[in-house]
């Protein structure tokens, strides 16, 4: 079962999910960009929530500007997010935790443990942003979109539902959370985009950090990029999920669980 919950972090409502005893692990997970609140034909973050939930506790906050926790103030970078990441945690008071994050959310992630090793129990990264990130044709267009992003939400001329869809489809906001006074405070995640940017040294990670990558993305965030930091960070396992993509964790789920719950089980062994 999923709890939702809504808190007040530095000015901003965030909406995060709970599952799972609290006598289990904790462990935090971090969406990617344009995850939703629920599962789309049967995949998706919730299934993903209810998996885990069956070892560890769930804690899944709702980043700010995707899905329904406002954006912030400013344009956020990763370690903005990390920080967030740690207020947040902080204030509901998990210690220690297993940090997990997909996509965008493992570029936090991999922020988090860089600036907060302390409260690092361990790392895992899945289809995670990764530093040198290509400048490939997948990347430019991402960065081509936000003058896009920037005309239609900023607009006169567009209509509401226009600019509806864009955020809903874009940010994986609920079309119903999205209103005439609040979709200007969306403007702000188009200079997110651009600051995307992971700028870590891999080589400092000393916690153990286990990679899962789809076999197959090659472009979003790409697999030959993972098997460099494999390299480069000395306590690590890189797990490929064969015949997978950049959405590994919502297509493979529990592949990419069977993988999480060895390295966890491997971790409690060694501290034996």
């Amino acid at each position: 079962m999923i709890t939702d919950h809504k808190i007040l972090i530095d000015g901003l409502n965030i909406c995060y999910s709970t599952a799972g005893s609290p006598k289990n692990p904790p462990l935090i997970f971090l969406h990617g960009w344009g995850a939703r609140k629920g599962n789309i034909f049967g995949k998706g973050r919730a299934n993903v929530i209810l998996t885990l939930s069956k070892y560890f506790h769930v804690v899944a906050p709702e980043l700010p500007g995707l899905i329904r926790s406002e954006p912030p103030h400013e344009a956020w970078g990763m370690e903005e997010y990390a920080r967030f990441v740690h207020a947040f945690l902080d204030y509901i008071g998990v210690r220690n935790p297993i940090v997990m994050g997909q996509s965008f959310g493992g570029g936090i992630a991999t922020h988090y443990a860089h600036l907060f090793p302390n409260n690092t129990s361990s790392l895992i990264l899945i289809d995670a942003v990764p530093s040198n990130r290509q400048e490939n044709w997948y990347r430019n267009i991402c960065l081509k979109f936000q003058s896009i992003w920037d005309y239609v939400v900023k607009s006169k001329y567009m209509p509401l539902i226009a600019k509806k869809c864009l955020i809903s489809l874009w940010l994986g906001v609920p079309w119903g959370h999205i209103t005439k006074q609040n979709f200007i405070k969306y403007m702000i995640m188009g200079d997110v985009i651009r600051k995307q940017k992971v700028s870590v040294d891999y080589k400092t990670f000393a916690m153990p950090v286990l990679m899962i990558w789809g076999e197959r993305d090659v472009h979003i965030t790409p697999i030959s990029r993972a098997k460099e930091i494999h390299g480069e960070i000395k306590n690590s396992t890189l797990a490929v999920i064969k015949s997978a993509g950049h959405l590994a964790l919502y297509t493979h789920t529990k592949k990419v669980i069977t993988e999480i719950i060895s390295f966890h089980n491997l971790i409690n062994k060694s501290h034996e």
